[in-house]
């Protein structure tokens, strides 16, 4: 009976480990996105592109969103917690002290910040990776990716 159980369990985490794998975007995909936002932003405005972030499906894959922040690390656009929007969060501070929003804004070209972030899929801390594209005139617009 034990050995049928394993068996069971074993088969089980064989079809549901891809189909979870599958809820995930990639950091290729993070990119990507990350690169036809800042794209859109420059066609569009600020105020259009924040906008199109939060509410147009398009800017939603898998568990991948749009986040835009200005200048001084006032959110602009983040889907999954619209309630941020017009909030401060220069001081956040991710798992293990780091001041992530803080290190975006600092970046002078495009490129990935890594940090530790509550996955609201898994209801774990995990690796994160977020693609981040400083902005003219200030800020940053991005797209993160757990890792696996």
């Amino acid at each position: 009976m034990k050995n049928i159980l394993i068996a069971l369990t074993i088969a089980l985490m064989a079809i549901v480990q891809p189909v979870f794998a599958e809820e995930r975007g990639t950091p290729e995909e993070a990119k990507a996105m990350a690169l036809k936002a800042a794209a859109y932003v420059q066609e569009h405005g600020r105020e259009a592109a924040a906008h199109a972030f939060m509410t147009d499906s398009e800017w939603r894959d898998h568990d991948l969103y749009v986040y835009m922040y200005d200048a001084e690390g006032t959110v602009l656009a983040l889907a999954p917690a619209p309630d941020l929007v017009g909030t401060n969060r220069l001081e956040l501070q991710t798992y293990g002290g780091k001041y992530v929003i803080k290190e975006m804004l600092a970046l002078e070209s495009a490129g990935w910040v890594n940090y530790l972030y509550d996955n609201p899929v898994t209801e774990q801390v995990e690796a994160k990776a977020g693609y981040t594209i400083p902005m003219d005139g200030g800020g940053f617009v991005g797209v993160g990716a757990y890792e696996e």
